[in-house]
């Protein structure tokens, strides 16, 4: 998987695949901080289930997928409870 998105990232121009998430997107959740509020207070009650913090949720998504961007194991789980990779090997 990681190979596509070499593929993807150097056919738009760019500087081939990040090798963490946050390289790209680490500035996205400073300038989008107030969109997120409103956003979340625009959902009323539904909003509240959402993460406070958009830069805390951004670390979180880049968490799981820098791995994958990095070539994780093909045998590779997500454990959702620590947030971290594991291997069945």
């Amino acid at each position: 998987m990681p190979k596509s998105f070499d593929v993807e990232f150097n056919a738009r121009a760019a500087r081939g695949a990040p090798d963490h998430l946050d390289d790209r997107v680490g500035a996205f959740a400073t300038m989008r901080a107030r969109t997120w509020v409103a956003y979340q207070r625009s959902l009323g009650r539904r909003g509240e289930q959402l993460p406070a913090d958009l830069a805390d949720h951004v670390a979180r998504v880049a968490a799981f997928a820098d791995d994958v961007l990095g070539g994780s194991p093909a045998d590779g789980r997500w454990v959702a409870a620590s947030r971290t990779w594991t291997t069945t090997t």
